[in-house]
């Protein structure tokens, strides 16, 4: 196993803390609208992309 060291601009890589940081938010939002905190059935791609307003290649990449 080969690691490589990806260099990043420090504004790139806040940016990327934040979007982490609201998107964990968001999941905790819908967990909480949940009454048992467990969902009744998986959301699809497409649901989590509308409901997270994101396209379909973010949600790839997280």
């Amino acid at each position: 196993m080969n690691m490589e060291i990806v260099s990043i601009e420090k504004k790139t890589f806040e940016m990327m803390v934040a979007a982490f940081g609201a998107l964990s938010e968001k999941v905790a939002a819908l967990r909480r609208k949940s009454d048992t905190g467990r969902m009744e059935r998986w959301l699809t791609g497409e649901e989590v992309c509308g409901q997270l307003r994101i396209s379909p290649r973010t949600l790839q990449t997280l």
